[in-house]
């Protein structure tokens, strides 16, 4: 539920926000106290001040559930549905045309969310992100949760420092692997972040690449007024690609491509072939075998610190990953990291690929997540950041923690009803999943290097949680997607 300090200060965030949205209307609010907000809502022009305080007053609307039949839902003219064809739709006027259809939502086009007004903002919610294919254990067999995502992997605490310097990150138990041009050796652990006045520039040495941070991704106790989620989604991706290339390892096969220059890596046994059950698989480069065995980057937790000696993903549980997929049967070809009937790469999510650095290919590999020293027992096949990856796949972006409240305020009202009536009435159980449960929801703000904010489905708090954590993404789209009216 959140500290007493962190409920005080999402009042005074949400009294900020209010603030905002009325003199956004042409009110001065001035340094009135609280108690003086209703007076200035009376006062905006045109009076309709409902949803500034993230509330959507309801009334009650009656329609039709076939020829002989009624039902009444709850109704607010600042709320409704959004069609796959990008159009916000007023719910009645969305009902009437399964109406005039016949009672039956064939040949009509397919709701993908909500959308409404709160806090002088126009808010979208898409359906809960979920995947096809969902993560297996290292097993291969244990079937986990498609519907919780996390958010990121790697708890870096040096990656998004708004000052631009040179900085060491020593590999997890890997010091002596610094050199250049022999298999499975590293070319520097050596990075660079530099402001580009908009944002920040990671410059990993060890590649030669660039990744650029759009936003500072770090949060503070402000965070609630934050809107921005598609850039701070973008950033996610960003630090999960960087990662990918700060820990990439030389395959010792030559090249004389630029640098930067990509290619395919095949995971193959020792004779090319696709492995059979039992054999060892290595990684492929043009025909060349590395001799590289196909197995994970070690190193998910670098630090700034040159001596650090715990990894999130461990040697012992590396192997036994590995061995584990030897023993199922193996096709890693079209990710990159596959066991053959249940994929462990997140949708949207880089396999093993190689690039071009001054005069060698190297190998960039995914990183596996919720691992703990040397413990094995349960452990997951999740690469990277799923949510980051999914979302850029489907052309999405996460919300920021102010956009997921109104959610939790009118759900039991606004959101319950229109799932219901998409769901129950007009009979779209398929296409539209049940309203979130009293899971969190990830927002894209970062609170620090280990923590993001996220809003409780269940009461309604905003907390910050560790990043590793399994939670509910609801997206919004692109700012790109043109938004328009139904009929």
């Amino acid at each position: 539920m959140g500290t007493t300090a962190q409920k005080l200060q999402a009042i005074l965030d949400s009294k900020s926000a209010i603030k905002t949205a009325i003199e956004n209307k042409n009110v001065e609010v001035g340094n009135v106290p609280l108690s003086e907000y209703a007076n200035k809502i009376a006062s905006i022009q045109g009076g309709d001040t409902d949803g500034l305080d993230g509330f959507l007053s309801v009334e009650s609307k009656t329609i039709a559930t076939s020829a002989s039949a009624t039902t009444n839902i709850t109704y607010n003219k600042h709320c409704g549905i959004l069609d796959e064809n990008y159009k916000k739709w007023d719910t009645l006027a969305w009902h009437q045309r399964w109406v005039d259809n016949g009672y039956s939502a064939t040949g009509l086009s397919k709701p993908i969310g909500i959308w409404m007004d709160a806090f002088g903002l126009d808010i979208v919610y898409l359906w809960p992100l979920s995947s096809n294919v969902g993560y297996s254990d290292v097993s291969g067999t244990a079937s986990l949760s498609i519907g919780g995502f996390a958010l990121f992997i790697y708890n870096v605490d040096a990656i998004t420092a708004e000052t631009a310097q040179d900085r060491t990150v020593w590999p997890c138990n890997q010091s002596d692997m610094i050199a250049h041009g022999t298999a499975g050796k590293y070319k520097s652990a050596t990075w660079r972040s530099v402001d580009n006045g908009g944002g920040l520039d990671l410059v990993c040495d060890n590649t030669k690449e660039t990744f650029t941070i759009p936003t500072r991704s770090v949060g503070n106790a402000n965070a609630f007024v934050k809107d921005n989620g598609e850039a701070y989604t973008e950033s996610h991706y960003q630090q999960c690609e960087f990662m990918r290339a700060l820990f990439a390892v030389c395959s010792g096969i030559a090249t004389n491509q630029p640098n930067g220059t990509k290619t395919t890596v095949e995971i193959l046994n020792a004779s090319g072939q696709q492995a059979a059950v039992g054999q060892d698989m290595y990684f492929w480069i043009g025909g060349v075998n590395t001799g590289l065995k196909a197995k994970y980057n070690l190193n998910s937790r670098p630090s700034r610190t040159a001596n650090v000696t715990t990894a999130n993903l461990s040697q012992t549980i590396a192997d036994a990953i590995y061995n584990k997929q030897i023993a199922n049967g193996v096709n890693m070809n079209d990710t990159g990291v596959n066991s053959e009937d249940i994929h462990v790469l997140s949708e949207g999510a880089k396999g093993a690929e190689a690039v071009a650095v001054d005069g060698y290919w190297y190998i960039k590999t995914p990183f596996i997540s919720n691992c703990n020293g040397t413990t094995f027992n349960n452990t997951n096949n999740q690469a990277d950041a799923p949510a980051a990856y999914i979302c850029k796949a489907r052309g999405v972006t996460m919300q920021t923690e102010r956009r997921l409240y109104p959610y939790w305020l009118n759900k039991a009202t606004h959101i319950t009803s229109l799932v219901n009536l998409l769901r129950t009435t007009e009979g779209l159980e398929s296409d539209v999943p049940a309203v979130v449960g009293n899971s969190y929801c990830w927002s894209a703000v970062r609170y620090g290097a280990f923590n993001a904010w996220c809003v409780s489905m269940q009461n309604g708090g905003v907390n910050n949680i560790s990043t590793n954590s399994r939670y509910v993404v609801l997206p919004c789209p692109l700012a790109s997607a043109a938004l328009g009216s139904g009929a």
